[in-house]
């Protein structure tokens, strides 16, 4: 399994648009069109560093 660091993938295009949306039933990534789904009624947090736990 390839692990991806979605933010940074996302901060580095410079050239598409970011799309976050509510998921019906998972968290997912579409690298094709830049769309990130959470699946989570009580929201999300973007960490600081992903690489490194806790932060």
């Amino acid at each position: 399994m390839e692990t991806i660091y979605i933010i940074d993938v996302l901060i580095a295009d410079t050239q598409n648009d970011i799309k976050l949306i509510y998921s019906e039933g998972k968290n997912f990534y579409d690298p094709i069109d830049n769309t990130i789904g959470f699946y989570n009624t009580h929201g999300f947090v973007f960490r600081k560093n992903q690489k490194k736990s806790g932060s």
